[in-house]
């Protein structure tokens, strides 16, 4: 993860085959669904 977001200007997250967000590495680490999907947490 953290190469992702030093390497990238802009990025796209998929979860299942379907665009669940997309933004600027800032944006994309603190968005909720991002982290439940992708490093655990609360549902």
């Amino acid at each position: 993860m953290k190469l992702i977001m030093n390497v990238s200007d802009y990025i796209y997250v998929l979860c299942n085959g379907m665009l669940l967000a997309k933004g600027v590495p800032e944006e994309i680490k603190e968005n909720p669904e991002v982290i439940c999907a992708y490093l655990g947490g609360d549902e």
